[in-house]
This record gives structure tokens, sequence and C-alpha cells, in this order.
């Protein structure tokens, strides 16, 4: 959370991160790049069983030949349900190959079923007030299609609500302590010597530690739903995200263990928002990663020495996830202008398969010679002093989004929409609160009340099944936010960050933010 005294300004949580990283002892192994080469194009679909398993059989002989015992293969989930079909029918030939689910294409699940969730509680009205993002781009921001907007307005509106729960914690008890921690630290240490020795400091302070305890008692108050339903709600959305934003560090860092316990926290939500696929593969993928230590003996040592993430920059805490960098690199560099004009000749697609990769090599050789990638540079770009201010511009406009619609932590009447002020039923309600369902005794979701379709879907009731048929609130909504728009682009002071970007392929969200998110 951004503090701001006297024009001092923190930086976002990727800069904080960043700059209260730990240095490892061995500073030139850490600094150094992760080396990324193209393989020849398989010349076959991808979602043939042959085509996965000759992409397994090959990263099998580069292993060999890199004298490494284990394989690690990352794939979408699409590619890793048919790569665990082989690997389990043959489980001799493939001893030795651990597959993994991309982070990526993971949290864009997780972000999807974080906005299903969030549909009809007011959550796009006040992104869409505070300039966040276009009405034309909120479909793919709630859908996680949209990587990295969604992240930035996930991270923007997060961080808005701290504040605001940070303040209501301080109407409840003495502000003596805050006053004590300001004491103990000027603002201007804070932010102009932020180190992990600075870190460690305050962690380690007798004065902190109290506010720390009472902060939390204070959240397990407002979990439990003694300040209210509405306040519950949106401290577990509060909680979801910084699960997410704790599997990203996990990710940048490469801290393996964190990246196995947060897999386990991101099922139920997958599960409970009916995307099945990726709950159940998830599920295995997070026991095969919890017993690697008895399958495969040596193979988390790997991983945890810089194994399942890379590195394309000198940025402390700058690493990226595997499929990421797929996105980065090959796909982003190989980009032509279509195969329109050679696609019904057969030789001419051929030609094209066979030098793609080399294709793509040669134009990320030719950018590094011309420096257009800062990868020696060793500070993120959070950091920056104007990104600072731009930041905090973000987080001023959501909070006054939210003082235009609900304060949620002032609401103690029931679960409301923060947009229309409108009471959900105590059935509704229910279903909301109770999302994640994580309560060991109750072994089964039908056991707390739920329902399965025709499908086999949970038929759990949202904010949209509570107020207005769909037909008649997808009309309102849309006149609503036609207005919006209108009396946006009015304004003197419209963002950039603002414009329609509906127009973006799918896979481009990843290499407009080079160190991800």
């Amino acid at each position: 959370m951004k503090l701001n005294s006297g024009g001092e300004l923190f930086p976002g949580w990727k800069g904080w991160l960043s700059s209260t990283t730990p240095s490892p002892q061995n500073v030139n192994e850490t600094n150094m790049s992760s080396i990324v080469e193209y393989m020849p194009v398989i010349n076959a679909p991808i979602t043939e069983a042959a085509t996965v398993q000759r992409v397994l059989q090959i990263s099998l002989e580069a292993s060999q030949e890199l004298g490494q015992p284990y394989t690690f293969v990352t794939f979408d989930l699409a590619v890793a349900k048919k790569a665990y079909d082989i690997v389990w029918q043959n489980p001799q030939v493939y001893k030795t190959v651990i597959i993994h689910l991309g982070v990526f294409h993971t949290i864009m699940s997780y972000l999807g079923a974080l906005g299903k969730l969030l549909h009809g509680s007011g959550f796009e009205e006040i992104v869409t007030e505070a300039r966040l993002c276009a009405h034309g781009s909120m479909d793919r921001v709630m859908s996680g299609k949209n990587y990295n907007r969604a992240m930035r307005v996930h991270v923007t509106v997060l961080e808005a609500l701290e504040r605001l729960l940070f303040a209501k914690f301080e109407q409840d008890r003495d502000s003596k302590l805050s006053k004590d921690l300001m004491t103990f630290m000027t603002m201007k240490e804070l932010t102009n010597e932020m180190s992990s020795s600075t870190a460690k400091k305050i962690l380690q302070s007798g004065v902190y530690a109290e506010l720390f305890s009472q902060y939390e008692a204070f959240k397990e108050n407002v979990r439990s739903g003694k300040y209210g339903k509405t306040a519950q709600y949106w401290i577990q959305y509060m909680d979801r995200v910084w699960l997410l934003l704790q599997f990203v560090q996990a990710t940048k860092t490469n801290n393996f263990s964190l990246h196995v316990f947060c897999l386990k926290d991101l099922c139920p939500l997958l599960f409970t928002m009916n995307h099945q696929n990726y709950a159940r593969y998830l599920s295995v993928y997070y026991v095969s990663l919890a017993n690697l230590s008895l399958s495969h003996p040596g193979a988390e040592e790997l991983l945890q020495d810089n194994g399942f993430s890379v590195s394309r920059s000198r940025t402390p805490a700058g690493r990226i996830a595997v499929d990421m960098t797929i996105e980065q690199t090959i796909n982003k560099h190989a980009k032509s202008k279509g195969i329109v004009g050679f696609s019904r000749n057969l030789p001419g697609y051929y030609r094209w398969s066979v030098t793609r990769h080399n294709r793509a090599e040669y134009v990320s050789e030719t950018l590094k010679m011309i420096n257009n990638r800062c990868s020696d540079t060793e500070s993120h770009k959070e950091l920056n002093p104007a990104e600072k201010r731009s930041s905090e511009r973000r987080v001023q406009k959501t909070l006054l989004a939210f003082s235009a619609f609900i304060n949620p932590f002032e609401v103690e009447d029931g679960l409301v929409s923060l947009a229309s002020g409108l009471k959900v039923q105590e059935d509704v309600a229910d279903d909301l609160l109770n999302a994640v369902f994580q309560n060991p005794s109750i072994p089964k979701p039908e056991d707390n009340g739920w329902q399965r379709n025709s499908a086999n879907e949970l038929e759990v009731q949202w904010f949209k099944d509570a107020f207005i048929p769909d037909e008649l609130h997808d009309i309102v909504t849309e006149e609503i936010c036609t207005r919006t728009d209108e009396e946006t682009y009015d304004d003197d002071s419209f963002d950039s960050d603002f414009l329609d970007d509906s127009s973006e392929d799918e896979e481009d969200i990843a290499t407009d933010d080079e160190d991800g998110v």
C-alpha cells in the first residue's frame, strides 16, 4: 500500500517487490540472463497426439545431450492434457519427464473465474468510472483475455481497497501506533533507501509487529462478517488478488515452494466458477509437484535453482513464466503479415514452417544489436518517478470512484451492489460469500446446498441473478456505459490508458510488458 507524505511516493507492487527482494549470494549467476533458443518447427497440428509425443521425444533427447537427469516441459492446458495421457500410458519411457502447466495461461483462467464472481457487484462500473479501462475492453478484462490490463486493473483496485480498509481500521482504534511507526523511520528513508535490509529492519521492529498483529485481527473480523456481508465479500476479493500476486511473485523470484503452495489455493475458485478443466488438471499438477521429492529425487533442487522461470533481464525479481517467454520471443519475433498469400501453396507453407525459428532468432539478435531491449538495466521501471506518479493517479481515481458509488467497508446491512446500492437476497449472498469452498468438514459442494445441472456444473447464484432479468440488465448496462463513454471523451483530463483496446490479439497481451506482472 502506497503512502503519500510530503510528495514522497512508494512504487507499485512490482517495483516494491523488485527493490525489496534480497540479493542472492552468487550475484553473477543471478544476473545472468537465461538462454532462449528456438528449435525447428514440427510441421504438424499440435492438436494431434503424435505431434505432442514427438515434442516429448525431442525434449528427452535435448535433456540427454545436456546431461540433465530430468526433462521439464511446459504446456498450456489443451496440450498438457494430451501430454499427460501419453506419459501415463508410457510410464517407463517418460519416467523422467515432468509436465508443467504454464503459469501465464493458468493466471488467465483464474482471472476469468474471478471476473465471473465479480460480475454485477459494481466492479465494472467502478473501473470504468476510474478510467482504468474503457467499456469496450471490460469484457476482456473480466475474462482475463487481456492479461496486462486485467492485472493492472485488479492491482489498482486492490490498493484502493487496502487504503479504504486501513482507514476503517484507524477509525476503530487509537492512531498512536501508526504515528509511532512513522517516527520509527521517516517516509524519505523508506522511499529513497528502500531495500531488503530496510524492509527487514521494519519487519523486526516491535512497533510494526504490534500494528501488524492488530491489523490482522481486524481483517479476520471483517472476513467473519462482523462488519457486514459487503465488507466480507470485498475482503474475500482482496484475498484472492493477493493470492494471485503471491503466485506471480513465486515466478518472478523462482520460489518453488511458494509456487506449489499457491497452486493448491487456486483450485477452489476454479471449481466453483466451473473452470473444470483447469481445476482438475491443476489439482493433478499440484499433487505431482507436492510429491516431487519422492517420485523424482533431485528434480525439486533443479527447479529451485532457477529451473521453472526465465530471466530476460538483470532486474531483481524480474523473472517471467516459461509460457509467457514463448509469447514474448518466438511468437512475437516470427510474426509476419500473415500466410494468406501463400497458404494455398503447400511448398510455400513448408518453407515458412522450416524457417520460422531462424527468422525469429535473426529478429531477436537484431534487436539486441541495436539495443532495443534494455536487458542490462538493474532497476525496475516502476521505480521511476514518473511511473510512481502515474500509479498514484490511478489509485486516487479509483478512490474517487468508490466515493462516488459506495464504500464497501461502510455498509453494515447485507450484501449490496456498489453500483446500484440494491441488496441481494440472502440465498444469493450465501452463494457469493461461500464461492471459495474450503470447509474440510463438508467434503462435497452438494452438502453445502449447491446443485449441479445437466452439464455437471455447479448452479451458483451471482449478483446478476438477484436484480433484474438478463435481457433488461444488458440493455440498461449498455445505455449507462454509452453515456459514461460520451462524458469521458469530453473531459480534458482524459487518460490515454482509457483507450479501447478491444481489437488486440489475445496472444499480444504478454508482449506489452516485458517482465509481465
